[in-house]
């Protein structure tokens, strides 16, 4: 989601936006700050209105739980 948000794509195919949602969700216990960043500003950047709530809440459980390992950069990206 970074690689199409960073291209400027707008509306990605919704198969593809749903099956990324799910891996990403699925691996989020193993996300590390920088990739809990980066997923969320993707999502807005790509301008999801309506992202997954299960993902939404499994990324900020993430971002509580290792807090303390964000770098100011990534803090910024998260909060964008």
């Amino acid at each position: 989601l970074w690689a199409l948000a960073t291209m400027g794509v707008k509306e990605p195919d919704g198969y593809l936006l749903g099956a990324m949602q799910g891996q990403a969700r699925a691996m989020a216990g193993d996300f590390k700050p920088q990739e809990v960043a980066n997923l969320v500003w993707a999502l807005a950047k790509i301008g999801v209105q309506d992202p997954e709530e299960s993902l939404l809440a499994a990324m900020q459980r993430q971002a509580r739980a290792r807090a303390r390992d964000f770098k100011p950069q990534e803090v910024a990206n998260f909060v964008w």
